[in-house]
């Protein structure tokens, strides 16, 4: 516990967080997932970075915008026909590989509003 209170002050030094959030926001979340996985995907080999408080929060925001998705396609919306179907693919993928299933349901819950789908075949507002 004590190698890892150094990072509770850590602040990295690409905001992923704010990326990821204005990525939902602006409805571009295609572009946004895969380099940000792939980015958070190397963290597989450090798990002391994953225990971050930064990150546990970027994890929970990420498993927050996949639940929305799941909800959104629950409510009439179905993502399978836009690409939108790529980014719950791909969540489903790093939880599964990087954070582990047991874990992902321990992750912090972000309060993002549910998108609402704006006539676009690709994109959520």
């Amino acid at each position: 516990e004590n190698e890892t209170a150094i990072f509770d002050y850590f602040t990295p030094v690409i905001p992923i967080n704010t990326i990821i959030e204005d990525g939902y926001a602006k409805g571009i979340l295609v572009s946004v997932i895969p380099w940000t996985l792939d980015f958070l995907g190397m963290m597989s080999w450090d798990n002391i970075s994953m225990k971050q408080p930064y990150y546990r929060d970027t994890f929970g925001m990420l498993r927050s915008i996949h639940r929305n998705l799941n909800q959104s396609a629950s409510s009439g919306y179905s993502h399978l026909a836009t690409n939108l179907l790529s980014v719950g693919l791909q969540l489903d993928a790093f939880f599964a590989d990087v954070i582990g299933l047991a874990d992902v349901e321990r992750l912090p819950e972000w309060n993002l509003s549910i998108p609402t789908y704006n006539g676009s075949q690709d994109v959520l507002d």
